[in-house]
């Protein structure tokens, strides 16, 4: 009830056309870069991505673009980013899963602003495979059996966290058993229902001359990384990347599959993943870089509501003002 009531004050029409004074945005946000989260972008959303609020319409996309190429913020390139040394306050476009919108509708604005993007693939969706988390969230909220499958898998292990949060804990390995033993096809016309077609191998190589456009590892499968074992997440990295290597924009960046902390990632983790030549890792705190871009990357997702472009920037000030408010109570 607070969410909506929070969501219908920010929609309001006195809080959207609140201008925030230039400098005071750039006060605030003096050392930040942006690093945003996208996943789809589209009209008409698949029920999975309306469901799990994954998806920004063109028109609250293209907003949030114009709105900060408006406030004076510095697009970022992999090359700014790799290097460190551009203008702040900036903002690097970031985007996971490689679904369709990202090319018939974001690739058309981003190219309007001169921004560019890397979007952290798995290529599993681009082989034909059933999505891994589409299948994993179609399965705890529809087959209670799938959850029991899981927590005698587990047994002691299966805490009050993997109960809460079972589709992160569902690995590739336990959700293959489970459908051998039940009525695969059914289950993944279901979820191919759900989830919908995923952006195919023709769209990226019909878009392989774009400069402004690179593609990321987010590994093949979609598993948890902090979920599977060390050999399997090897596996997983490695066989993603010589998809990315046949690739004229592929790169040697990684995205976690689900990115929260502790939850998705360890040291462990980390070291795996670096030793299978991965150069930058990202994840999905929700947190904004202040200072250097360095070490492990933090990603933010934005508002998927409609809103003016003085309203997103009235809400990054908020989320900047608030970080930074929680930061010195920590200290």
């Amino acid at each position: 009830m607070l969410r909506n009531l929070l969501r219908a004050i920010y929609r309001s029409k006195p809080v959207q056309s609140i201008r925030l004074p230039k400098p005071l945005l750039h006060w605030l946000l003096a050392d930040a870069t942006l690093v945003l989260i996208y996943h789809e972008i589209s009209d008409a959303p698949s029920p999975f991505h309306a469901r799990h609020d994954l998806n920004h319409a063109p028109d609250v996309f293209a907003t949030q673009l114009q709105a900060l190429h408006e406030a004076g913020f510095y697009f970022c390139s992999l090359r700014d980013m790799q290097r460190g040394d551009y203008r702040r306050p900036a903002v690097f476009v970031t985007f996971d899963d490689g679904a369709p919108g990202f090319f018939d509708n974001a690739i058309p604005i981003l190219r309007r602003h001169g921004a560019h993007a890397i979007n952290f693939l798995n290529a599993s969706i681009q082989d034909g495979a059933v999505f891994h988390s589409a299948l994993t969230s179609w399965l705890c909220a529809n087959r209670p059996d799938f959850i029991a499958h899981l927590a005698a898998a587990y047994g002691p292990d299966w805490d009050a966290t993997k109960q809460s949060l079972p589709f992160l804990f569902a690995t590739p390995e336990l959700t293959q058993a489970y459908l051998d033993a039940h009525d695969r096809a059914a289950i993944e016309r279901s979820v191919r229902a759900d989830y919908g077609p995923g952006g195919a191998w023709e769209q990226i190589q019909r878009h392989q001359e774009l400069s402004i456009i690179h593609y990321g590892n987010h590994t093949y499968t979609h598993a948890n990384a902090a979920a599977v074992s060390p050999e399997f997440l090897a596996q997983d990295v490695a066989r993603n990347q010589e998809r990315l290597d046949a690739l004229p924009q592929g790169t040697r960046w990684f995205s976690y599959p689900y990115g929260q902390p502790a939850l998705c990632y360890n040291e462990a983790t980390h070291t795996v993943i670096r030793n299978c030549g991965q150069e930058r890792l990202f994840e999905s705190s929700g947190r904004i870089h202040t200072g250097p871009v360095d070490g492990l990357i933090h990603r933010f997702a934005t508002p998927t509501l409609p809103q003016s472009e003085s309203g997103f920037l009235l809400w990054l000030a908020i989320k900047m003002a608030a970080q930074r408010w929680r930061s010195r109570r920590a200290d």
